[in-house]
């Protein structure tokens, strides 16, 4: 049903953990360059991934669908190639683990900011600011060739603001330009034949009106040459009119633009009403735009700026847009993607439950349908055929702790053992050498330690230094393997046999992010989970139904 759903209108899948949803969408895509063969290309698709890991994934799996020539990137990459800006970005990965780590938690001003740049109320600002930005552009002086009018500044500006209305600010001067030159041209004929023609009347008035020899000479002379000065000045004014009136329209870089927008007279002209949290997220912005540095949430608000005064090259252009962990995009980043494309052929995927970026994410659906796209269909995945029935339940406990309901997985009927929590004792590292022995002997072939923060990644992975297991820490640029330590926002999309849910420094509060972390790192084994902390709450589990994960006092489970 996803896969052959209309393929002229945007669609928007809601899928569970588990659902198949990735995997879905990229048959989607081959289906439609199946049917559409004759209209579209397959570099003409683009595939925006919420990390490298997903590309070197998708890479794997495009060959056997014969779309390994779709385009495939991150949302920054994107941006960053599009505007050509090559300064670093704060990833809202980073972000997010330093409100974490720092425990400023809903007080946090980044995180306030990065909610707000991605809001409909910062689209408005920006809309604002471009048709501010637009005014600058108005001529307020004709077109003049040796005092001849070529054209009005009246009919310039026509062009500019209602003829050429539909294009960027930028392609309309390059439209002007070339207008001007045409005109430049039929005009100048007309005008060097009148200038000639006026000094042919005077030299006629000349031969004729001057009784004195000597004088008529002079005067016949002086016509003559100034005749020819004249038509030089005016060919030579010529070449560079065109080039020289331009000037009077401005040269903008986007990040000069950017940079404007933040300054306390302009912005101010621009909001409704000041704020707090307003005048600190200015202050922010300015003084680490000034060290040139950016962070992931004015990636948007640059591309949208972007496709008002440049806008997209023909060879970024793409007609079909697939989007994976679209609930961890701001509304903005589809907003602008939506603009720079200029079409309705998105794919859009995604699990709301797996919403850790929700301060600057989706927080439903609702708002794509009602503000980006028209006639959207909405399909949802909710049938999980990843893990057993007995994770999948207690992952589904969990999101009952939400204020908001959630769609829930609903677990195809695979059964197995209970999730097992795990003390973080003393002995703890032998015993878990020991299980890993076990578990292969039993089939076991692809493990996970999945933390919440980096802190805990990194002290895991010096804890299991040593010991002969085998685990490396994943980054997000390097390559997978059987043996991974990771944190749980570069887990989405992952799945392995067995998963470790590791806690020492960052146990999991019942607050909606710390849910959907756990709830993301719950959800990625195939067969079995395990939870290693100092206490059974440091995974919430006293908040949910003790028959749903069995809790041991020792690390000798009998796996």
């Amino acid at each position: 049903q996803v896969i052959r759903a209309d393929l002229r209108k945007p669609i928007i899948v809601q899928g569970a953990a588990g659902s198949g949803k990735t995997t879905i969408a990229l048959h989607r895509i081959s289906y439609f360059l199946y049917s559409m063969r004759e209209i579209f290309k397959p570099d003409e698709m683009l595939i925006l991934a919420p990390n490298r890991l997903f590309i070197q994934y998708t890479s794997e799996v495009l060959p056997e669908l014969g779309i390994q020539r779709a385009r495939q990137t991150t949302f920054t990459g994107f941006v960053q190639e599009v505007t050509g800006i090559s300064w670093p970005v704060v990833t809202q990965h980073e972000t997010l683990m330093k409100s974490i780590e720092e425990g400023t938690g809903d007080h946090d001003i980044a995180l306030w900011t990065a909610g707000y740049k991605g809001s409909t109320n910062f689209k408005e600002i920006l809309n604002r600011y471009m048709q501010w930005l637009k005014k600058g552009y108005k001529i307020d002086q004709d077109f003049l060739l040796a005092g001849f009018k070529i054209k009005s500044a009246k009919s310039i500006n026509h062009l500019f603001y209602k003829e050429y209305s539909y294009f960027p600010y930028e392609v309309r001067v390059h439209k002007i330009k070339a207008v001007l030159q045409s005109e430049l041209r039929r005009k100048k004929k007309q005008i060097l034949t009148k200038i000639a023609e006026k000094y042919d009347e005077e030299l006629d008035k000349a031969l004729f009106g001057f009784k004195d020899r000597a004088k008529r000479k002079t005067r016949v002379s002086f016509l003559i040459t100034r005749k020819e000065e004249r038509l030089k000045e005016i060919k030579k004014e010529a070449r560079t009119a065109v080039q020289r009136f331009m000037k009077h329209y401005p040269k903008v870089k986007l990040m000069d633009v950017y940079k404007q927008l933040f300054e306390e007279e302009v912005f101010a002209s621009l909001i409704v009403e000041d704020s707090q949290e307003l005048q600190e997220m200015r202050k922010s912005t300015i003084k680490y735009l000034k060290k040139k540095r950016l962070y992931s949430e004015d990636l948007a608000a640059l591309l949208y700026i972007q496709t008002f005064i440049k806008g997209i090259d023909k060879e970024h252009q793409a007609k079909k847009i697939v989007i994976d962990e679209a609930q961890d995009y701001s509304f903005l980043e589809i907003y602008s993607l939506r603009r720079a494309f200029h079409t309705d052929l998105f794919t859009i995927v995604g699990d709301l439950a797996q919403g850790i970026y929700r301060y600057r994410g989706l927080k439903n659906w609702e708002v794509l349908s009602d503000e980006v796209f028209r006639n959207v269909n909405y399909l949802t995945l909710q049938k999980t055929y990843r893990t057993t029935i007995e994770i999948m339940d207690l992952a589904n406990e969990l999101l009952e702790l939400m204020p908001d309901e959630l769609p829930k997985a609903e677990p195809v009927v695979r059964h197995g053992e209970l999730p097992t929590f795990l003390p973080r004792v003393k002995e703890w590292k032998t015993s878990f050498k020991q299980m890993m022995v076990q578990l292969q002997t039993i089939g076991m072939s692809s493990f996970a330690i999945v933390t919440k923060t980096q802190r805990d990644a990194d002290h895991v992975a010096g804890e299991l230094e040593g010991m002969e297991v085998g685990f490396t820490k994943l980054q997000e640029e390097g390559g997978m393997s059987d043996r991974m330590i990771l944190p749980a926002y570069l887990a989405k999309g992952l799945e392995f046999d067995v998963v470790f849910l590791y806690s020492n420094h960052h146990p999991y509060q019942r607050k909606e992010l710390d849910i959907k972390m756990l709830y993301v790192a719950m959800t990625r084994p195939l067969h079995r989970l395990f939870l290693i902390g100092n206490a059974p709450e440091d995974f919430l589990l006293d908040q949910v139904d003790g028959e749903l994960y069995a809790a041991h006092t020792s690390m000798h489970p009998n796996v």
